[in-house]
């Protein structure tokens, strides 16, 4: 008998979960002064953004948004809001660059520790009459408000819940945990199609008209997606192997260069991400 290997033999669950300081305040006397102004009351809120000119507080944001982009764009999608699927085969790799992208996000908001009070004193002259020093943590209350934790657990079957759940309610979660596993390709397909289709549409504008010109990034983000779906491809089906190696056998010698110099190159690859496009499209 064929012993095919269940989603919990052939991956994990992982959470990814932030907290940060939120740069915004209510102004109760702005709110007064604006519905006066108006003639108006009770039709909403002013709330006031602070820090807008801190180059450290932006620094902090966008790594912890770097955490999470890593977090999603290298697991699947899973039942619950937050929870990921992550292929055992990539814990190692996973883990540590996780790991070293939440160090690069704590050392940002130690950065932004070092010049809190400063900030702070600064935004005085954005804000003028609506600064408040009330408004702002302590340093030490605004460096607890930041935090990222990662959380890797076993996917639950419904033999982990042997006293508390009854037979229809196994049955459901057993299910869900299928479902989740055979909806892994398609979303792992429509990973792909999404940058296919941009370039497809994209390169089919001659060089040199309106609408032509576009980012290096339109051919990275594919390459990308591709090498992240060869590594997610947790059911090892056979549609995502040869779609990619059809789009990296296409891009094998193209670079943004030769897409905005040549229209040969131009046109020819425009006419393989149709096909491909095509291809993904009938899946569906």
């Amino acid at each position: 008998m064929l012993n095919i290997p269940t989603l919990r033999e052939k991956a994990i669950t992982v959470r990814v979960r932030r907290s940060m300081y939120t740069p915004t305040k209510y102004d109760k006397a702005a709110t007064a002064a604006a519905e006066a102004a108006l003639g108006t009351a009770k039709t909403g809120r002013y709330t006031k953004k602070l820090l807008r000119a801190c180059k450290e507080l932006r620094d902090c944001q966008h790594a912890f948004q770097d955490v999470y982009n890593y977090a999603v764009q290298n697991t699947l999608p899973w039942m619950d809001e937050g929870v990921r699927v992550l292929p055992n085969d990539n814990y190692i790799e996973f883990a540590a660059e996780i790991g070293r992208l939440r160090n690069v996000a704590m050392q940002k908001v130690q950065a932004l520790a070092m010049v809190w009070d400063t900030a702070v004193m600064a935004d005085k002259g954005f804000l003028g009459g609506m600064w408040d020093p009330h408004d702002y943590p302590t340093k030490s209350e605004m460096v607890n408000k930041w935090d990222i934790r990662i959380m890797f657990s076993p996917v639950a079957t419904s033999e982990d819940f042997r006293i508390d759940m009854d037979e229809s309610d196994k049955a459901l979660l057993d299910q869900a945990i299928k479902d989740v596993e055979e909806q892994a390709t398609d979303y792992l397909l429509k990973q792909i199609l999404e940058p296919v289709a941009a370039m497809s549409a994209k390169l089919a504008v001659p060089i040199g008209e309106e609408g032509a010109v576009f980012r290096d990034t339109l051919v990275g983000n594919l390459r990308d997606v591709c090498k992240r779906a060869k590594k997610l491809n947790i059911n090892n089906d056979e549609r995502v192997d040869e779609v990619v190696d059809e789009i990296e056998h296409a891009l094998v010698s193209i670079t943004p260069q030769t897409l905005r110099e040549s229209d040969y190159v131009r046109a020819t690859t425009a006419k393989r991400m149709d096909e491909i496009s095509k291809k993904l499209n009938q899946w569906f």
